[in-house]
């Protein structure tokens, strides 16, 4: 354990964690720890703001963050100040904590609901800075816990070795740690807190009530209002000669997050101007006259725009806006050519680019804009002035090995010319660049063929898969579409990586032998949650029975069972494979076994992962890519796991 003298309890995170006071109906009067999580959120443990006991709810608190307190003295020592406040309002759930029949111990499933959220009306975290909740799935961690436990004099850290419940929303831990009065004190990972302190053992889960949390979060914020505390124009200028032009966005900063500000126009040359407001587009700075500006007339205008929030505190800001000369030309002449600097593409590239367009024009000066029509039209698009494929779009020579376009150019006076044109498709060779050994492949490259040719191959896609589609060709391969243009066929192939999870196909190699791992030692419904971590150390040459004996060795299924006994080990087995509890003969015959060494737990898990019962279950636990069986009578099955779970 370690007192956090001044300079750390000045700095982050420990100047967003303090002591709490609470004052009860009954006139006692009680210490704990809290942490801000908010602008003006205060997270700290159920029974600090609500017991039974002592009259229900607190009536009152005092915070005092960052604080040197000596609970042997009963006093602060060095500058501890108190936070100054008027109103506060409190999210718990207290018929869930005390839900047992004795109020003066608290079991997991009351710990679990012991959080709570103070809102205060003042925003002292944009003061002091707050904290992260930060909800985690990882089981077994190490973590630091903060508080003012009795008997210390001061702010006392202590790294923990903590371990994530099972069946519970609590954290647990078997050694001695902070006692009371580190009640509601923060259970930290990288200055994010994952729990809050209930008793000796337990510190509720943040993710457990998450949701509920984050609601709170952002219910409290009426209890604070500050004023507008920036406009920006994200453009000051507009061309002459443009009715009802529009000069810029307006963008009002607030810390009060979804705020509705009124604005108005004030300066000498407000009425030259309006402001136009939409939820769909902002506030919108516009020129007011039908008739445009005129620069030689006047070139820069004054104004200042006034934001009031829905409390009525405002800001005002000045702007300059200036008027863009703009050449007139006394006569405007029609485009004359529209030229192509080149007009074929490779096949197999998405959005490739044909050619850069320019337009003769002897209006020197003038600008263009430029449309596309014609029969192939929708499979290309204009941008900056190159002719390209719409982007996700690659041509294919084998299927259609030119295009037919027409490209119109508009000049400034509405004068227009048009052009037709033939971009020809260049035929590429379709050869992908995989080897014999172990690769890690793009998909979607162009290729439109991948073949892994022995080794592990993972092909990598940078889409989720729910936009991918699977099929199956006449000779059995797996073919992967995605958007208009992107198909390829896989050959070989024993991974398809998509950004939101994992498809292993090797169900009869690597991924069969993690599999069969994972649901012997955990059960079929944990293969998600350890399918990445187990396929890696599988893929790297661990066999199964060297990945049984690493179950064994870090008592994984002891933690889940609760007991390192063989006659526990032989139950969670049985249930895991054949999908009951064993009789008492089963029990018996398996557990003797072990007892006489015939067996150790490595082998018989190993034993037990080689059955057909587990196979079966690795096969009714795959999915079928294709969706239904082949031509063939025969299915693509492949385990699905999300990507870097475990």
């Amino acid at each position: 354990m370690l007192e956090l003298d001044l300079s750390l309890r000045l700095a982050i995170p420990y100047q967003s964690i303090g002591l709490i006071k609470s004052f009860w109906p009954n006139g006692q009067i009680s210490i704990g720890t809290c942490s801000l999580v908010g602008r003006n959120d205060v997270l700290t443990a159920g029974h600090i703001v609500y017991d039974p006991d002592l009259g229900g709810y607190a009536n009152n608190f005092e915070f005092y963050f960052g604080a040197d307190y000596n609970s042997k003295l009963s006093v602060f020592e060095g500058d501890s100040k108190k936070i100054d406040y008027n109103e506060f309002i409190v999210n718990c759930w207290p018929k869930q904590i005390f839900s047992k029949g004795s109020n003066l111990t608290m079991s997991q499933d009351e710990s679990q609901y012991d959080i709570a959220l103070i809102g205060l009306d003042n925003p002292i975290g944009d003061t002091l800075g707050h904290l992260n909740m930060y909800p985690t799935s990882r089981i077994f961690l190490v973590a630091d816990s903060v508080g003012y436990p009795e008997d210390s004099t001061g702010m006392i850290l202590d790294s923990v070795i903590v371990q994530n419940s099972y069946y519970w929303g609590v954290y647990e831990t078997q050694q001695t740690t902070l006692g009371a009065g580190s009640s509601g004190g923060p259970l930290l990972i990288n200055n994010q807190i994952i729990g809050v302190k209930s008793t000796s053992k337990y510190w509720a889960d943040i993710g457990f009530v998450f949701d509920e949390l984050s609601s709170s979060l952002k219910s409290n914020d009426y209890l604070i209002n500050s004023a507008p505390t920036m406009i920006t124009l994200n453009n000051h200028n507009f061309s002459e000669n443009t009715p009802l032009a529009l000069v810029g966005q307006l963008t009002i900063f607030d810390y009060d997050s979804g705020g509705i500000h009124s604005l108005t126009l004030s300066g000498q040359d407000a009425n030259s101007f309006y402001i136009s407001s939409s939820i769909y587009t902002g506030h919108s700075l516009k020129w007011k006259s039908n008739t445009g500006a005129d620069y030689e007339t006047k070139s820069s205008y004054n104004i200042t725009v006034t934001a009031t929030d829905s409390g009525g505190l405002s800001k005002s800001q000045p702007f300059s806006i200036k008027v863009t000369d703009v050449y007139e030309a006394p006569k405007n002449k029609a485009p004359t050519a529209i030229n192509l600097s080149n007009n074929s593409i490779a096949e197999n590239t998405a959005g490739a680019v044909a050619g850069t367009l320019s337009v003769a024009d002897s209006d020197s000066g003038d600008s263009h804009s430029l449309i596309l029509s014609g029969n192939d039209r929708g499979h290309f698009e204009i941008s900056n002035f190159q002719l390209k494929l719409k982007s996700g779009l690659s041509a294919d020579y084998e299927t259609k090995s030119s295009y037919s376009i027409t490209v119109s150019a508009t000049d400034s006076g509405n004068l227009s010319k048009s052009q037709s044109f033939t971009v020809n498709v260049t035929d590429v060779d379709e050869n992908d660049d995989s080897s014999s050994g172990n690769d890690i492949l793009d998909g979607f490259s162009g290729t439109g063929f991948i073949d892994g040719k022995g080794g592990l191959d993972s092909v990598q896609y940078k889409v989720s898969s729910n936009k991918v589609s699977f099929s199956e060709n006449s000779t059995g391969q797996l073919v992967i579409k995605g958007s208009p243009g992107q198909s390829e066929t896989l050959v070989d192939i024993e991974r398809l990586q998509f950004t939101d999870k994992v498809y292993a196909l090797d169900l009869n190699g690597n991924a069969g032998v993690a599999a069969k791992a994972i649901i012997a030692s955990f059960g079929a419904d944990s293969l998600n949650a350890y399918m990445s971590v187990a396929l890696s150390i599988v893929d790297n040459g661990t066999s199964l029975e060297s990945l049984c004996d690493l179950v064994v060795e870090t008592k994984l299924i002891d933690q889940l069972t609760g007991s390192s006994s063989n006659s526990s080990f032989v139950g969670h087995l049985f249930k895991n494979v054949v999908g009951r509890p064993p009789n008492l003969l089963e029990n018996a015959l398996y557990a003797n076994q072990l007892d006489k060494g015939t067996y150790t737990k490595s082998s018989l898990l190993a034993l037990a992962a080689n059955t057909a019962l587990t196979g079966a279950l690795v096969t009714a636990n795959s999915v079928d890519l294709i969706g239904v069986p082949s031509s063939a009578g025969s299915e693509m099955l492949a385990l699905q796991y999300d990507l870097g779970l475990g």
